[in-house]
């Protein structure tokens, strides 16, 4: 199986190309960035395996591959999603992606690709993050009233504020009581307020906590990613997942599901 990796040379990228090659994919890489641009100063998970082999091919544009290819996966940035998606529709692949800030253009245009191609989109790739989205879901239905803040911390190079997760986290809590999406505090708080708190600092993978505080009680829910690793496995469960689908937008609850 060959499967083109976009944003390869990314540190998540470098993560998900070494759990698909421990499952035995071949790996295209593509990256709008040469390695020296990207900089391998930088640390953290994976860190051992950064250094892509000298003898690997890294394409830079879609227009560079010629190969017949069986998926494409976006571990890039919301800038490559339309040629991620026109790729994928005119090779009749599946797509899996997995970069965060997406606005509503963007979810649109996934949307109406998942119309003729089998889309798996998710901002946070963890089971154990779909888990915790859950129970939070669950807490705020029983406390309705309480006021809610939800903090995430990653590292210090992390684009996108707040985290696509916390703002899954946050839509999800809405869904379940209403309120409004409070980002980037400025003021008092409003009643009903859903808040998002953001952190950007050292090399944290991501860490999301949920804080729920009535007049009477707290409850605080709270998921560490401790590894990228995990997040490449869970792209690679995707992966095997959206390749039986001939079409349609699918995400973590139908992979939990098994449908």
């Amino acid at each position: 199986m060959k499967v083109v990796l976009v944003g390869a040379l990314g540190k998540m990228g470098k993560c998900v190309r070494r759990e698909l090659e421990k499952r035995h994919v071949k790996v295209l890489p593509l990256d709008k960035k040469s390695e020296s641009e990207r900089g391998n100063g930088e640390s953290g998970q994976c860190a051992e395996q950064d250094v892509f082999a000298h003898d690997l091919t890294v394409y830079h544009s879609f227009s560079e591959i010629d190969e017949t290819v069986d998926a494409v996966m976006d571990f890039s940035s919301r800038d490559s999603l339309e040629g991620v998606l026109k790729f994928a529709k005119k090779k009749n692949i599946p797509a899996v992606l997995g970069t965060t800030g997406y606005g509503e253009s963007e979810m649109n245009m996934i949307a109406s690709a998942a119309e003729d191609i089998a889309v798996f989109q998710a901002s946070n790739m963890s089971f154990g993050a779909y888990k915790f989205i859950e129970l939070a879901k669950s807490v705020a239905r029983a406390l309705k009233y309480a006021e809610v803040e939800i903090i995430e911390t990653h590292h210090s190079g992390k684009k996108d504020v707040p985290s696509g997760t916390a703002l899954e986290i946050a839509n999800a809590i809405r869904v379940v009581r209403g309120g409004e999406i409070v980002t980037g505090r400025s003021g008092e708080r409003k009643r009903g307020e859903i808040a998002i708190s953001s952190l950007r600092i050292g090399e944290d993978c991501g860490t999301h906590e949920v804080i729920f505080d009535t007049a009477y009680q707290r409850i605080s829910l709270k998921h560490v990613s401790k590894s990228r690793e995990m997040y490449a496995v869970g792209a690679c469960n995707a992966l095997q997942f959206i390749l039986k689908k001939e079409k349609g937008l699918f995400g973590l609850e139908d992979l939990a599901k098994g449908e």
